[in-house]
């Protein structure tokens, strides 16, 4: 697992492209310099929509697919709950540049992770493994 982007390191006087950063058992540290460090817990997940992909290519996650089958995923949780919002109502308004991020389903997914966390289910490393090692995460 990875966190890729152009981010731009500084070393003394300096600037340096990091292309990936690879995450620590646990977390990467954040601030501090030990033993006043904080450690960030959360995923970040890649997604993507272009209609003119390929089937082997696809839109969504990783351009991996929405996994709108696969229980406890982000999309399988909408359909799940009875949402009004559907995955043909997403590529719709991604289509029609209505819509510009996933924000409101991660919102809603958010809740079901919380409550499968109270039961000692990790959602989040569950989706992660089926996005295999393509995802951004522990950031």
């Amino acid at each position: 697992m990875y966190i890729s982007g152009e981010n731009i390191v500084m070393k003394p006087y300096t600037p340096v492209d990091a292309y990936a950063v690879m995450p620590m058992e646990g977390g990467i540290t954040s601030g501090g310099t030990g033993g006043d460090a904080t450690v960030t817990k959360g995923a970040r997940f890649l997604w993507v929509y272009d209609p003119g992909t390929p089937a082997g290519a696809p839109s969504g996650f990783t351009g991996m697919g929405w996994f709108e089958n696969s229980v406890g995923t982000p999309i399988w949780n909408l359909k799940d709950s009875g949402s009004s919002l559907t995955l043909e109502t997403i590529l719709y308004e991604f289509s029609e540049n209505q819509r510009h991020d996933l924000n409101d389903v991660f919102e809603h997914w958010q809740i079901y992770v919380n409550e499968q966390a109270q039961a000692n289910v990790d959602v989040v490393k569950d989706f992660i493994n089926q996005l295999r090692d393509e995802c951004w995460t522990f950031i």
